[in-house]
């Protein structure tokens, strides 16, 4: 009996941004907490077998200093919604995944901004996951 190996491709994926005017500051707030730098110095995907490679910053680990093949296009239209894209085959993330993680820390900053414009003290040192998979952390005002 032969055993069936899985055959994994190329996951090419672009994902646009539903919200406009999105704050490059929070985006970028967001992918740092992820473990993200956005590197604006290498400009195009070199790992993929796509057409059209470039982008504005590609993802960088912050602790290893690793390149991954996925970036980021700023302005996709005059609607500031920025798109994500690249081949997530061997950057051991699942797309979906990750989107839904992004999506959940920019939400957070802007969330902290706000709180933060009204006067209250946020303690990151708070922050975790509830039981609902939301982000939730404490934040402090004092009269």
């Amino acid at each position: 009996i032969k055993k069936r190996r899985d055959v994994f491709m190329s996951s090419w994926r672009t994902y646009s941004c539903e919200l406009k005017n999105v704050n490059k500051d929070y985006m970028k707030k967001a992918f740092d907490h992820m473990g993200f730098i956005l590197d604006n110095t290498v400009t195009h995907l070199s790992n993929s077998l796509h057409r059209n490679n470039d982008v504005d910053a590609v993802l960088r680990d912050k602790k290893s200093g690793n390149v991954y093949d996925l970036g980021v296009v700023w302005e996709y239209n005059d609607t500031h919604q920025p798109t994500v894209v690249g081949d997530f085959y061997n950057t051991g993330f699942n797309s979906l995944t990750f989107m839904d993680e992004l999506t959940m820390e920019y939400n957070l900053q802007l969330q902290m901004a706000a709180a933060e414009a009204a006067g209250y003290t946020i303690d990151e040192t708070t922050m975790c996951v509830n039981a609902d998979g939301e982000l939730e952390v404490e934040a402090y005002l004092y009269a």
